[in-house]
């Protein structure tokens, strides 16, 4: 028996077993087991009225595709941008995007909200396994003491330091870092390059850094990782603490 032959005797008996008596259908589902070699559960389903898939009605779309590509390559153009930075540069920067009035509009429409539900997807698609390059040092986090980041700060001194990687968009070999240090109260900013990130790098950096300050380190801020919570630098400074970024519930 052909597919199509299967197709029009189901049918022929879903429609038999709807009209007819509890004591007939039985005999029809007997007859459906023998036929097609299948489960008791099965032949009853199979006689079943096909369910038809409601179409849920909501908010219709306002932005259409093309919109939501166009926002993806501004993004990754913008270097991956907040939404509420996007939203603020986009009069600046269409007018040197290529893509038609009708987009241009959608795009200066969007809020930061409506950015971030677009870009959600896609940037989900584009994280890596490993997104920063900061291992967490845990050797040292019952001795230095965590503090939170305080700006009410009226003398220079206080250096906030964190360490970049020039890899781009992998982390993978071997590449530079840059070493930052800026201080709170000036936004006094100096950088020095170290390889791989190694203690021994970061101590001669820090302390290239600390020579050629106009003021003397009174505070040193960082994050977690391991190129700052290591003995070698804490014997270094005399006053190290460990800074966390803090996240907004939402």
């Amino acid at each position: 028996m052909s597919n199509e032959s299967k197709k029009e005797y189901k049918a022929f008996l879903r429609l038999r077993y709807l009209k007819v008596r509890r004591k007939e259908r039985s005999v029809i589902r007997d007859e459906i087991e023998r036929n097609f070699a299948i489960h008791r559960k099965s032949a009853v389903r199979l006689m079943l009225p096909k369910r038809v898939t409601k179409v849920t009605r909501g908010r219709k779309r306002t932005y259409d595709l093309e919109a939501t590509r166009a926002l993806r390559v501004l993004w990754q153009k913008m270097d991956h941008m907040c939404s509420k930075k996007i939203v603020a540069a986009l009069p600046r920067w269409l007018p040197f995007f290529e893509a038609s009035g009708a987009i241009k509009n959608q795009l200066l429409k969007m809020s930061a909200s409506t950015v971030d539900c677009i870009l959600k997807p896609f940037k989900a698609s584009l994280r890596r396994k490993q997104n920063t390059g900061t291992k967490p040092g845990r050797l040292l986090k019952n001795i230095i003491p965590v503090k939170p980041l305080d700006f009410n700060i009226t003398k220079p001194g206080a250096i906030e330091a964190d360490s970049v990687a020039h890899c781009g968009d992998s982390l993978s070999g071997e590449f530079a870092w840059s070493l930052t240090f800026t201080d709170i109260l000036l936004g006094w900013t100096l950088n020095r390059a170290v390889w791989h990130k190694e203690v021994k790098g970061v101590v001669d950096a820090t302390e290239h850094l600390e020579k050629r300050l106009p003021f003397i380190i009174k505070s040193f801020s960082s994050d977690n990782g391991n190129e700052f919570l290591n003995y070698a630098l804490l014997s270094y400074l005399s006053d190290l603490t460990r800074v966390y970024s803090y996240r907004r519930q939402r």
